[in-house]
């Protein structure tokens, strides 16, 4: 792409944006003034004539609450609208820098570096956990995304090993001979060892996000007790 002037790439961006957000307010069956309607009862008036002048490309700007309250009503994510993902092959997240358009989704929400580039010398992966079950991998404070999008898959495994563990319960409870049931509460101990150590592993992980100056996500109400001070050990 030729280099051209600062104020062309952003009214590039917004025409984009306008032509997904007039795309998907069809598929939804909503008018101008429906649209309108939505987003003032969320707290962001935009008026049925600005959605209007954006969609036929009379209005050339389009604010970050604007996108927010557009995504929002549409019950779209605001990369979406972005990147208007699924509609084209490729974005422009920058002037003049062409990229895959899932590419540019995936550095926005922090999953990868910009595309093309590697990470920053300055972003140096460092490992935030190590159990017996894999390792992950937590990309320092210079940007939390990725170390949140890794916190939730780790409480989502503890949740999974405890569930896992309550069924095998069960299962040895409605064992028909003594031998099942050992076989299966073997099974459900074994769960219940690897909830535990994925515990620890939660509450490690978010003790290195307090170390790294990052707020570390709300718990689940049956996990928030991993916040709390450990308690000592006879053996300490």
């Amino acid at each position: 792409m030729t280099q051209d002037s600062p104020e062309e790439w952003p009214a590039r961006l917004c025409r984009g944006i306008a032509s997904e957000v007039r795309t998907w307010r069809l598929s939804r069956g909503l008018s101008a003034q429906q649209l309108s309607d939505r987003c003032a009862q969320l707290g962001l008036p935009i008026a049925r004539a600005v959605i209007a002048n954006m969609e036929t490309g009379r209005r050339h700007t389009l604010t970050v609450p604007e996108l927010l309250v557009l995504a929002r009503a549409l019950d779209l994510s605001p990369v979406t609208l972005l990147f208007r993902l699924g509609s084209t092959p490729t974005a422009e997240p920058l002037p003049g820098r062409t990229t895959p358009a899932w590419d540019a989704v995936k550095w926005a929400t922090g999953e990868s570096p910009f595309p093309g580039e590697a990470p920053s010398e300055s972003v140096t992966p460092t490992a935030f956990y190590d159990t017996e079950y894999g390792q992950r991998i937590y990309a320092t404070s210079q940007d939390p995304a990725g170390a949140f999008r890794v916190h939730d898959e780790l409480i989502a495994d503890v949740l999974r090993t405890r569930n896992s563990a309550a069924r095998l319960r069960a299962r040895a409870s409605a064992a028909a001979t003594d031998g099942d049931a050992q076989s299966w509460q073997r099974a459900a101990e074994a769960e219940d060892r690897k909830a535990e150590e994925l515990a620890r592993a939660v509450r490690a992980a978010r003790q290195e996000f307090r170390r790294g100056g990052i707020t570390p996500p709300t718990l689940p109400a049956d996990l928030q007790h991993l916040d709390n001070p450990q308690p000592r050990r006879e053996d300490d």
